[in-house]
């Protein structure tokens, strides 16, 4: 990932650190995290709509 702001290993602590990320083993978090697009948004800005389909294939 290319943004200054962006930092691998912090994303991988806070992901091991949460329930649904804290069992995976080491090395498919790095390839998670190194796939990973850093997406900024507006404080307020919908990022998600129930119901709507979503922009993933």
């Amino acid at each position: 990932m290319s943004d200054a702001g962006y930092d691998a290993a912090r994303i991988h602590d806070i992901l091991r650190g949460s329930r649904l990320f804290g069992q995976v083993d080491d090395a498919a978090l790095s390839q998670l995290v190194a796939r990973l697009k850093l997406v900024r948004k507006a404080a307020g800005e919908v990022v998600y709509r129930e119901r709507e389909p979503s922009g993933s294939p």
